[in-house]
């Protein structure tokens, strides 16, 4: 049972950590070939006949004449897809040599059951389908013949030929039940009936045994052919059989089940078929022409020797196969595609045992030393258990980032500061939305308090200082979060801050900008040395100066970060370090800014991400790593961002006649309608209505508490005055806030005097996000939140119709369409031992993404081996996702092709050198076995 896991789990490596390639190149003669040839089971009259390329594709259908001959003039179609080309390319038939194209001629289900096709019978006795008993010579129609041959054609050539009987679909049947080329299914045919030629080579018009003048012009061997093709409907009829079509069902059967082509029993019983065939023959035109007796007997009696023949050559107990019969360019080729699967499988097995086991450091098999380990090590250095790093690095230049922008831009004092009290200032003057849930807590000053000690109090000490254009953080020690006892970090950094082209005001030029950093971060067992040569580098497409509130005022074309520095974790030997270099390139995505307008700036998409360094450790090699992504679609990218306000996607309407107020989010696809009206003295009501996805719940069902009252901000009005006349004193406004209570007699006049003040708010907690399907969870943005409102004044809603802000809460885009994902290229390089066993790799990636769900890629090992033989192989993919086709090459381009059926999963190829196929793959119960050209088997792993 082990044994059968693995070869599941090695199939799904091969198909999921490497990828696969284009099919060969086959271009079939494109000027047309007339295909023509004889259908004889006896003589199949008026029978449609159908001509298919390799890929199944009918190309013309013709019926035969009342000889059983036919012709019909053909034009090839191009080579489908690889896709399409790799399913059909599991029937293993499609391999014939270089410069030929393979046909396939059948005569069509079905085409009988019109009532114009017959067949002669030229055996003893005939039984059709529909069990009519018929004798010698006699022509009896038939609903269920099948015959099929293959049919090689060189380019170039105009016209072919071949007979259409039960030895040439023998033939067919073969090549495809049991994945043979046609050459090699010909041969098995012809030495199990000790022909002269394969099958499809024999005289295409074939003889008709029922007529003595076709009889008495034939040669001994073309009779003898003939009285072999006819035995087998005499087979049949004695083995109680309805006829040829139910004899070969069996032999289709043999042969998907054993690696065989003919019994001894079903060889010794056709010969004996065949002796009655000849004297059938015989009896009928002795009495016409009498020397046809002795040249028939002629013909039992070498058609009888053929059989004996073949069956001493080619039976070993009761099952007959010949062997092969190879020429020294096909063995050659042969042992270079098992050299092929003997070093897929020697690499995939031991990486599959590595994957299996070996990533797992308490393991007893582990080995630290191969290239997957170290790699799971790398990726935990630079990420993993030290991610602290990143969110440190954040909120410290938050922290710093506003200080500079006060200082530069609104003239602030520039003297050392406190890192702890610029926390502070920044914690209160951004707390996030839903950290408090709204202005409408009761506790909400009491919450954003809570929130800025949390946030200052991670802040332990150092300071922020500027020296010209230079700005130093000294000393600055903070813990990663606001537990007591989490871990302190030590930041020092440094960096030039861009000249402005105004002196005094935030001016830059338009073009490349540069802010070069360096220092150190520490904590954690971690340490970052960030060294000369860092920059942020960005690049404007205007001019800036002013406010950096205005939507779209930085209009940045490119950021990048580059970054030299030396990564440690641990120390001793167990200290983990990379040295190197990482570039991150963002760029402006023009649709990115038409579909977020209100953003003062938008996000710029990942361009180019370039990796180039050596991760090492004491006892260990150094991993030399080099990545590099390119992203070629960045400027087409567009997805409303998360957090962005949007006037399109909610609004508002009056009517004056009923006094209602409808509000409404979303779209026409998914959103809500909300309808304000009153009901007498109990206050104002919300009748909500969903479509799509957006719900209601029962939010509304009772009335609005805000919506009688609203706020008036009095900043002449003194504080003591203010608490004593009853009302509240705002720090934050420096002024006085008075509630203001409607009557019910202003409500009934116009009820959008309930629209203000806290009223928006309410609805918005009660409403909640509404998702909308493309874009992401929309929610109602308070209107007194806007700098263009007034919160306490009372012209919020004056007009009859008109936008209400919106925020995306969350994003959730449509990938599927185009600009909606990120495509591109990348390339990595690394080397190393894949496993204990294996000798030290090159390795490189090459992966491009055409389609959200759409790309290929392909996976390059080269290694020496022992006797310093250069090997290299090419693991390459047309299609990711799903991953159903795998390809891999060498260097002499011997190529194994695997591909995943789509519902089964199961997988099956071939292996092929310069078109030649040379083996093939397959499930055998819980084994995927490889059958060769020279019938040898074994397992694919």
């Amino acid at each position: 049972m082990k044994r059968y896991w693995g070869a599941a789990l090695l199939c799904g490596l091969l198909l999921t950590t490497v990828g696969c390639g284009s099919s060969r190149d086959r271009n079939p003669t494109s000027a047309g070939v007339t295909v023509s040839g004889t259908v004889m089971k006896g003589v199949a009259q008026g029978v449609q006949v159908a001509v298919q390329d390799a890929w199944g594709r009918t190309l013309g259908v013709v019926k035969t004449d009342d000889q059983g001959h036919f012709s019909l003039p053909v034009l090839p179609m191009a080579p489908p897809a690889a896709a399409g080309e790799m399913s059909a390319a599991t029937n293993f038939y499609v391999g014939v040599e270089p410069g030929s194209s393979l046909y396939r001629v059948l005569i069509q289900q079905g085409s009988l059951q019109q009532g114009n096709g017959h067949v002669v019978c030229d055996a003893p006795q005939c039984r059709s389908g529909g069990g009519v008993e018929v004798g010698f010579g006699a022509t009896y129609p038939t609903s269920t013949l099948v015959l099929s041959g293959l049919l090689v054609v060189e380019d170039g050539q105009r016209a072919a030929a071949l007979p259409i009987n039960v030895l040439t679909t023998l033939q067919d049947m073969l090549a495809r039940e049991q994945q043979l080329t046609a050459a090699r299914a010909g041969q098995i045919v012809q030495d199990l009936f000790g022909l002269s030629s394969p099958p499809a080579y024999l005289p295409p018009s074939g003889v008709d045994l029922t007529d003595p003048e076709a009889v008495a012009r034939a040669s001994v061997e073309e009779l003898v052919t003939a009285v072999l093709n006819a035995a087998v409907e005499q087979d049949a009829y004695q083995n109680g059989q309805q006829g040829v079509p139910a004899w070969l069902d069996e032999r289709r059967e043999q042969m998907r089940e054993q690696q065989m082509a003919l019994e001894r029993e079903r060889l010794l019983a056709l010969r004996d078929a065949a002796a009655a065939t000849a004297q059938a023959a015989a009896d009928a035109h002795a009495a016409k022409q009498a020397e046809l007796r002795a040249k028939l007997e002629s013909v039992r009696q070498r058609a009888s020797q053929q059989i004996n023949d073949a069956i001493d050559e080619h039976c070993d107990g009761d099952l007959c196969l010949p062997a092969p019969r190879l020429s020294p360019a096909e063995q050659s080729a042969l042992d270079a595609a098992k050299a092929l699967v003997a070093q897929v499988r020697g690499v995939a097995a031991a990486s599959l045992e590595v994957f299996e086991s070996g990533l797992d450091p308490a393991h007893p098999d582990h080995d630290p030393d191969t290239l997957p380990a170290r790699l799971q090590q790398a990726g935990q250095l630079l990420g993993g258990e030290h991610a602290q790093l990143l969110p440190v690095l954040r909120d410290v230049m938050q922290v710093a980032g506003e200080h500079l922008e006060s200082v530069v831009i609104k003239g602030e004092p520039d003297g050392p500061q406190a890192i702890a009290e610029l926390a502070r200032r920044y914690a209160h003057n951004n707390v996030p939305w839903r950290v408090c849930e709204g202005p409408w807590m009761a506790d909400y000053d009491a919450c954003v308090e809570a929130y800025v000690e949390a946030f200052a109090s991670r802040f332990i000490g150092g300071q922020l200082m500027r020296e010209g254009q230079r700005w130093q953080l000294q000393d600055v020690s903070l813990r990663a979060d606001d537990v007591a006892d989490s871990p302190i970090w030590y930041v020092a950094l440094a960096l030039e801050q861009p000249r402005f082209s105004q002196d005094g005001d935030l001016a830059l030029g338009a073009g490349p900008q540069q802010l070069p950093f360096s220092g150190t971060v520490q904590g954690d067992g971690l340490s970052l040395q960030i060294n000369s040569g860092s920059a942020l580098d960005f690049t404007l497409g205007e001019a800036f100066a002013g406010s950096l509130e205005a939507p779209g005022a930085l209009q940045l074309t490119s950021v990048d970060l580059v970054l030299d520095a030396v990564l440690a974790v641990g120390d001793g030997d167990a200290q983990q370090r990379f040295t190197g270099r990482l570039e991150l390139g963002l760029v402006a995505s023009p649709a990115m800014h038409a579909a977020n307008p209100n953003l003062p700036l938008v996000s710029p998409i990942p361009h180019t991400l370039v990796l180039d360094g050596r991760f090492e450790q004491d006892d260990q090699q150094p991993l030399v790593a080099e990545l590099e992504m390119v992203i070629d679609n960045a400027a087409r990218f567009a997805a409303r961002q998360q957090g962005g306000r949007f006037d399109d996607r909610a609004g508002y309407a009056y009517d004056s006649g009923l006094n209602e107020v409808t509000l409404t989010l979303g779209t026409d696809q998914d959103g809500v309608q909300l309808r304000l009206h009153q009901q007498g003295p109990d206050g104002v009501y919300v009748d909500c209505a969903a479509h799509g996805k957006a719900t209601c719940g029962e939010q509304f069902e009772w009335p609005l508490e805000s919506a009688w009252f609203y706020e008036v901000l009095d900043t002449q009005l003194s504080e003591p005055a203010c608490v004593e006349a009853g009302f509240w004193w705002s720090e934050e406004e420096s002024g006085c806030i008075e509630s203001v209570y409607l009557t019910e007699d202003e409500l009934a006049a116009d009820l959008r005097l309930a629209l203000r003040g806290w009223t928006l708010e309410e609805i918005s907690q009660r409403l909640g996000p509404v998702p909308v399907t493309g874009e992401g969870t929309y929610q109602l943005q308070p209107l007194s939140w806007q700098p263009s409102h007034d919160r306490y004044g009372n012209d919020l809603f004056t007009a009859e119709q008109g936008t209400l802000p919106a925020y995306l809460v969350r994003m959730a885009p449509d990938h599927e369409r185009d600009g909606g994902y990120l495509s591109g290229v990348l390339h990595a390089r690394t080397e190393g031992r894949l496993a204990a066993g294996l000798p030290t790799m090159q390795l490189e990636l090459d992966m491009q993404r055409t389609g959200y769900r759409a790309g290929n890629a392909s996976l390059k090992l080269n290694w020496e081996e022992a006797d310093q033989t250069p090997v290299a192989l090419t693991f390459s993919t047309p299609q990711l996702q799903p991953l159903t086709e795998v390809t891999v090459a060498n260097r002499d381009g011997t190529r194994l092709l695997l591909s995943r059926d789509a519902v089964s999963g199961e997988l099956s190829g071939r292996i092929e050198r310069q078109g030649q196929a040379l083996g093939t793959v397959r499930r055998e119960g819980a084994v995927y076995m490889v059958t060769w050209l020279d019938d040898s088997i074994e397992s694919l792993y």
